[in-house]
């Protein structure tokens, strides 16, 4: 399971998130004549640890996520709990793994929301959030 696999698993199963979301989670656009809200990530930079040997394992990745939806209270809303469920969050994310063997988890060793900025579209009539998440993690296992 990748990082972002994982941080969209957490999200769809944040109840704060998910019961405004659902699963309208999309990596880099919306799709033609969405449903809102929801929400879009893109990868912004990956900054992988090298060591004398080579790389590390240890990761940090910065992530932008964009909150769309008809009303500012939504896009509050969606702020609230994916800020609840990534800002400060650690250990491991993903899946429950069915077996030892199983790499459906992700461990995270911090993750900080880093900014946060607010626009309306008006051809589209749509609230939007901008929120940029760097996210230290384990990209070996």
């Amino acid at each position: 399971m990748t990082i972002i696999e994982a941080i969209t698993h957490l999200l769809k199963h944040t109840t704060a998130v998910a019961q405004i979301v659902g699963d309208r989670i999309y990596p880099e656009v919306l799709p033609q004549n969405p449903t809102y809200p929801a929400i879009v990530y893109h990868l912004i930079a990956t900054d992988p640890d090298h060591t004398q040997d080579g790389p590390s394992g240890y990761t940090r990745k910065l992530v932008q996520f964009d909150y769309v939806a008809r009303t500012a209270a939504d896009v509050e809303a969606i702020s609230r709990g994916v800020r609840i469920a990534m800002d400060g969050l650690k250990g491991l994310i993903g899946e429950v793994p069915q077996d030892d063997d199983d790499p459906d988890q992700v461990t995270v060793f911090a993750c900080f929301r880093s900014g946060e900025r607010s626009d309306y579209d008006d051809e589209f009539k749509i609230h939007l959030r901008i929120a940029d998440f760097e996210v230290h993690f384990d990209e070996e296992h």
